[in-house]
C-alpha cells in the first residue's frame, strides 16, 4: 500500500491530512460486497451477496445485527429516519428498523431489484427487474404508483424538482412526476442504460451501452451532446467543480479501469487515468462509479483504489486493494467493499462527498452532506389533530405526504348508512305506528343533556294535563249540579 499526501489544489480551509489511503479496519463478511454501504451516525449498514444486511459500529467494528433476504444483494441500503430501504434478488424491497434490525414492511415485484433505493419527503422510489418503477410510501410500504417500461430498471432513480430520473434496459432514460408518476419525457439512445443518471445544473449525464455519455437537458429531454469512449462498459457518470476548470467536469470509468474526465458543458476530453500498460489491461466488473471529494477524485477498480487530483489528472495516492463497490466517503473516511471485505481508509480530507457525486444525490449512502438528509417519515396515522387545527372533530389522517383529492360520498345514503353506532336501532314494524303525543322520540337520547330536557318537558306536559283534567272535571260536576236544581 501507497500513501501519500494529495496534490490537488485546496479551498475553505480544509487540509489534506497525512496518511491518505492508509487503512483503518476491514470487516470480513463472508461474500463479495459489490454495494456502496450507508453511513448514519455511528453506524454503518452494508450488504453483501450472501444476502445479509449487517449493522456495524464505525469505530469499534461491533456488529450490531444482521437482516438477511433470500438472495443476493446488489442495492446499496438507504437510511432515513430510523428505517433502512433496500432491495434484494429476491424480487422483494425491505424497510428495516436500524435499532433492532427487524422488518418493519416488505414489497413484492416480479423480479431481481439490484436498483438502489432513493428517499425523497417519504417516498421510496426503485426500480426492478420486471421493467416496473416503484413508488412507495416510506412509512407503510403502501404502493403510491408503478410506471412501467419495456426493459429492467437497474438504473437507481433521482429525484431532483419533483422529477424522478431514471433509466431501463429498453435503451431509454425516463423523467417521471414524483406525485402522479406520469412520464414528463424520455429520450432512447442505442444501448442499454445499465447504470445511473447523475442531474448537475439542470443537466442530466447518463452512460448508455452503446459506449456513449450523453448530456441531457433536465427539463426537456433535448441532448446538449454525446461524448463516445469505444472501450465502453461504462460507470455512473460523477460530476464536479473542480479548480482550475471554471466549468465542470464529468468522470467516468471505462471497462478496462481508465478513468475519463470530460468537459461538463462542451462534453470534450480533459484528461485520462490508467496505470496499468494498455497491453496489460483487462476487461473488469464491477464497475464502480467515482467520488468526488474536495478537489480529488476517489475511484477503485481490480486493480486497486485510486484518488487522483480532479483538475489534472495527476495520482494523489493509491493502494493495491481490490475494489469491488463505489467508494462512500464520510468525515473524512472512504467505505467500499473489496471483495469479501468492507474497509474503511483514511480519505485525506475532513469532508465527505462533494456536490455532483453519487452519494450527496442520494444514489447510494445518505450521509448528513446528502441534499435531502435530516429528513423525517412521518406516520400520519399515529398524529392526532388538536381541537384548534381541526375544529373539535377527531379525524384519521392519509399518510400520504402528497396532496390528494378528498373523497366524495354520494349524497344519497341509506339509512343504515347515515345512522351514527350510537343511535337506538330502528323499532320492530310488528309495532304500532300510533304513539301518544307524550312517546320520546329515542334517537334524541344520544345527548345527555337534550335527554335531560326532554324529560323534564315531558314531565311538564304531564303535570299540565293532569291539572286541566282536574279542572276539567270540577266543572263538569257543577254544570250537572245546576242542571238539577232547575
Amino acid at each position: 500500500m501507497i500513501a501519500a499526501v494529495g496534490y490537488g489544489t485546496l479551498s475553505n480551509g480544509i487540509q489534506p491530512v497525512q496518511g491518505s489511503g492508509e487503512k483503518y479496519w476491514s470487516h470480513f463478511s463472508g461474500a463479495a460486497v459489490t454495494a456502496a454501504p450507508a453511513v448514519q451516525e455511528s453506524y454503518i449498514y452494508y450488504a453483501d451477496e450472501g444476502g445479509t444486511i449487517t449493522a456495524l459500529n464505525k469505530s469499534s467494528q461491533i456488529r450490531r445485527w444482521e437482516f438477511s433476504t433470500e438472495g443476493p444483494i446488489r442495492s446499496s441500503p438507504t437510511v432515513v429516519d430510523g428505517i433502512l430501504f433496500v432491495g434484494s434478488q429476491d424480487g422483494t424491497i425491505y424497510a428495516v428498523d436500524t435499532e433492532l434490525g427487524e422488518q418493519q414492511w416488505s414489497v413484492d415485484t416480479d423480479g431481481a431489484v439490484d436498483s438502489s433505493p432513493v428517499v425523497v419527503e417519504g417516498t421510496v422510489f426503485i426500480g426492478s427487474d420486471d421493467k416496473n418503477l416503484y413508488a412507495i410510501d416510506a412509512a407503510t410500504g403502501e404502493q403510491r404508483w408503478i410506471f412501467e417500461t419495456d426493459g429492467r430498471i437497474k438504473s437507481s432513480p433521482v429525484v431532483v424538482n419533483q422529477t424522478v430520473f431514471f433509466g431501463s434496459w429498453d435503451n431509454a432514460i425516463y423523467a417521471v412526476d414524483t406525485t402522479t408518476g406520469r412520464k414528463r419525457w424520455s429520450v432512447r439512445t442505442n444501448g442499454r442504460i445499465e447504470s445511473s443518471l447523475t442531474v448537475s445544473n439542470g443537466t442530466i449525464y447518463a452512460s448508455s451501452s452503446d459506449n456513449n455519455v450523453y448530456a441531457l437537458n433536465a427539463e426537456t429531454g433535448d441532448e446538449e451532446w454525446s461524448y463516445e469512449i469505444p472501450t465502453g462498459g461504462l460507470s455512473t457518470p460523477t460530476v464536479g467543480d473542480v479548480e482550475p476548470h471554471v466549468r465542470e467536469t464529468v468522470y467516468v470509468q471505462d471497462r478496462l479501469g481508465t478513468l475519463h474526465a470530460l468537459n461538463a458543458q462542451l462534453g470534450g476530453e480533459r484528461w485520462t487515468f490508467n496505470l496499468v500498460a494498455e497491453d496489460q489491461r483487462r476487461s473488469q466488473a464491477p464497475i464502480t462509479a467515482p467520488a468526488i471529494v474536495q478537489n480529488s477524485v476517489i475511484f477503485g477498480n481490480q486493480s486497486g483504489m485510486y484518488s487522483v487530483d480532479g483538475g489534472s489528472g495527476e495520482i494523489d495516492w493509491k493502494t493495491t486493494d481490490h475494489t469491488s463497490s463505489a467508494p462512500l466517503i464520510s468525515e473524512g473516511t472512504v467505505y467500499l467493499g473489496s471483495k469479501e471485505d468492507l474497509i474503511a481508509k483514511d480519505a485525506g480530507y475532513s469532508v465527505a462527498s462533494a456536490d455532483g457525486s453519487r452519494t450527496w444525490l442520494g444514489t447510494f449512502g445518505h450521509p448528513i452532506e446528502w441534499k435531502y438528509a435530516g429528513q423525517t417519515i412521518e406516520n400520519l396515522e399515529e398524529d392526532t389533530p388538536t381541537e384548534e387545527s381541526s375544529g373539535g372533530n377527531q379525524q384519521d389522517r392519509s399518510t400520504d405526504s402528497f396532496d390528494r383529492e378528498p373523497e366524495v360520498k354520494d349524497i344519497e345514503t341509506t339509512d343504515e348508512q347515515s345512522q351514527s353506532p350510537e343511535q337506538q336501532p330502528p323499532k320492530d314494524s310488528t309495532s304500532t305506528s300510533t304513539t301518544s303525543s307524550t312517546d320520546i322520540d329515542t334517537s334524541l337520547l344520544t345527548d345527555p343533556v337534550t335527554a335531560v330536557l326532554v324529560g323534564f318537558v315531558s314531565v311538564c306536559m304531564l303535570t299540565i294535563g293532569w291539572i286541566f283534567g282536574k279542572l276539567s272535571g270540577s266543572t263538569s260536576s257543577v254544570d250537572q249540579g245546576g242542571s238539577n236544581n232547575k
